[in-house]
């Protein structure tokens, strides 16, 4: 039986409580490499703590000679009509001219409405809670 059909049998609060998260995550990653990243590179590590309300992610991108880091801090849900979206206290990388970048109001005002404008899906919130 897939990990999709155990959570349409099952439910996906059920099977991520009892072992799916980390299945959960990997199917995460390859829709992430396969639908978004592919014209800027690969996630090649995807950590999560929910606990923590803490994202870890490796990124191979393209011109790039070393992976990229990214750390999203504080993680939220709010709740809007019906629909889920996420907002981020902190994004720290390891570039530092990137950290210099995010740090600009600008710069996080843009990424807020991005992430105002995109509801998460249930699956995705499920898994980081």
């Amino acid at each position: 039986m897939s990990i999709i059909q155990r959570a349409k049998l099952f439910g996906l609060k059920t099977l991520i409580q009892f072992g799916g998260r980390d299945k959960v995550r990997d199917m995460a990653q390859k829709w992430l490499n396969e639908k978004v990243l592919r014209p800027y590179g690969t996630l090649l590590q995807l950590e999560i703590h929910p606990g923590e309300r803490t994202i870890e992610a490796e990124l191979e991108l393209k011109g790039e000679t070393e992976p990229l880091r990214v750390t999203l801090s504080g993680y939220t849900f709010t709740e809007n009509d019906g629909q889920w979206f996420m907002e981020v206290r902190q994004i720290k990388t390891s570039r530092a001219w990137i950290n210099t970048l995010l740090s600009e109001p600008f710069v996080q005002g843009e990424i807020k409405a991005l992430l105002l404008a995109n509801p998460v899906p249930e699956v995705v919130r499920t898994l980081l809670e």
